[in-house]
């Protein structure tokens, strides 16, 4: 049918073979290496602990080991291997990375070679593998839920700006900032292998958005979902011509800033932070308005004022009936009703991908350490783990009740419009508009903007003036012809959605 053949594999050596200390298979001629030899109990996986440890790969028993794991898998005739709690804030490997980057070349065989974190990565840690792997993750686990795709667009802008994007690969070719996979068609709930199985969680217009931005920020696409149950909706989505071509061949792809919006509103984002570096978000309860009816869990922010005036706004989350009662995001919801258990301990779950609750876990090391505030991996499969519970204390905290140090707090991203450019191999223009807004926005850009903006990236590379400008082209998604415009692109585009286009443009 056309497919490769990839695998999945931690880093390291597992704790079982250490548990046994096998044999390392081709250790060098007068010592017998084994697994104890070889592994770094100091280091292991930050979230698989109890299953990977580091190697030594500085011994030739480290080298010995990782040679021979990747000469099985060339026999096996794999095309492309995921590395996977070696690269990030939390797990960065940079001699495991290196060794198994020597490796792979030794085999011979063509390999993509993939990294993976645990949380996230900034673009100087792309900057220190770019050139010994072909494509690395530069976030955590992407689902179905909007949030997970609107945390993607400043991770993108700044490996773009920061010359990442096709920069110098393993073997001299390209490496990729991976945003990670498309959660697109008939997925599964996080954490659930055997199903149940649903359509994805994302609105069309969403769904346009994140392959429109992976195209556009050239991130490698992989598909999320089960082949053998694709719809012909999602099967149009992700072979769209346009799209590919984008993705393979366009070059100068940056956001452009300062993008004109006619509903530059505040987005609040719920991101968790060291509790010392959560002064600025408020939580309270606010009674239900009608008999019965649930109480509602609300925010306060300084920077973030809706329509009335108000520094009051409540999350979109209502109670569970499950014991213990918790706190959940329902689709579609404009409110939400809150329940806080006895001595203000409850559980935040969100119903957008199935059965996940806020868990502190994940973040603690990277949120903590640096307290900086992390817009991903906030949720995971519902537990009794002590991660998973939260407090309102009497200074308006929503604190974990673990020894994370984390509270939830809001943050609030100003520019909800955002505008990317790239330019296509017959010199055409790629214009996409997105926005991350909650109603439908106008969003526009003057021509000669547009046009300078790519001339900048690549001087003499690129040919037209920056003066004003007429362009025609198509908007992509709907296929239809733009006609002839002059001076500004602007669009319509719908709450969570974007508009794409291909545009010819000339001097007027």
């Amino acid at each position: 049918m056309g497919l490769k053949f990839g695998i999945h594999v931690m880093r390291g050596i597992s704790t079982a073979a250490v548990s046994k200390n096998m044999p390392i298979l081709g250790s060098p001629v007068g010592r017998r290496w084994t697994a104890q030899d070889i592994a770094l109990t100091s280091r292991p996986c930050s979230w698989m602990p109890q299953c990977f440890l580091s190697v030594n790969t500085s011994t030739e028993g480290g080298k010995a080991f990782i040679n021979s794991l990747y000469q099985q898998y060339a026999s096996w005739g794999v095309d492309f291997v995921k590395l996977d709690c070696v690269f990030g804030e939390d797990d960065m490997s940079l001699d495991e990375i290196t060794t198994v980057s020597k490796a792979i070349v030794n085999t011979g065989r063509p390999m993509v070679y993939s990294l993976s974190p645990g949380v996230r990565a900034t673009p100087s840690m792309g900057k220190l593998v770019n050139n010994l792997a072909h494509m690395y993750r530069v976030t955590s686990d992407d689902w179905d839920i909007w949030n997970d795709v609107q945390s993607h667009f400043d991770v993108a802008r700044d490996f773009a700006a920061a010359g990442l994007i096709g920069a110098l690969g393993l073997q001299g070719g390209h490496s990729w900032p991976d945003l990670d996979m498309l959660p697109l068609g008939w997925l599964t709930d996080p954490g659930a292998n055997q199903g149940p199985h649903r359509s994805t969680g994302l609105t069309p217009d969403e769904q346009k958005t994140q392959i429109t931005l992976w195209a556009m920020a050239k991130s490698p696409l992989i598909y999320g979902g089960d082949l053998r149950h694709i719809d012909q909706a999602t099967l149009s989505l992700i072979t769209n011509s346009v799209i590919l071509d984008i993705n393979s061949n366009s070059f100068g792809n940056a956001e452009i800033a300062a993008a004109s919006s006619t509903d530059n509103e505040a987005l609040p984002v719920l991101n968790l932070v060291a509790c010392e570096q959560a002064t600025n978000t408020s939580w309270a309860i606010r009674n239900a308005e009608s008999p019965g009816a649930n109480d509602y869990l609300c925010w306060r922010v300084p920077e973030v004022i809706n329509r009335a005036g108000e520094l009051a706004h409540c999350l979109n989350w209502t109670v569970s009936s499950r014991a213990p009662i918790s706190l959940y995001k329902k689709r579609g919801a404009t409110e939400v009703g809150a329940h806080i258990l006895q001595r203000g301990i409850a559980h935040l779950w969100s119903a957008d991908a199935g059965n996940i609750c806020l868990d502190s876990f994940h973040d603690r090391q990277g949120a903590v350490a640096n307290s900086e505030r992390i817009t991903s991996k906030l949720f995971s499969s519902c537990s009794k783990q002590r991660s998973q519970t939260w407090q309102l204390t009497s200074k308006g905290e929503l604190k974990s009740t673990s020894n994370s140090g984390l509270c939830a707090a809001i943050d609030a991203q100003i520019n909800t419009a955002r505008i990317w450019a790239a330019r296509g191999t017959q010199g055409q223009y790629y214009v996409a508009f997105f926005n991350l807004g909650l109603k439908a926005s106008t969003v526009s850009i003057p021509l000669d903007k547009l046009i300078r903006s790519q001339n900048l990236a690549y001087g003499s590379e690129l040919s037209g003036s920056t003066a004003a400008t007429s362009c025609t082209g198509i908007d992509v998604w709907s296929n239809q012809g733009t006609g002839i415009f002059s001076g500004i692109l602007s669009a319509t585009v719908p709450s969570h959605g974007c508009k794409l286009y291909s545009l010819t443009c000339g001097s007027n």
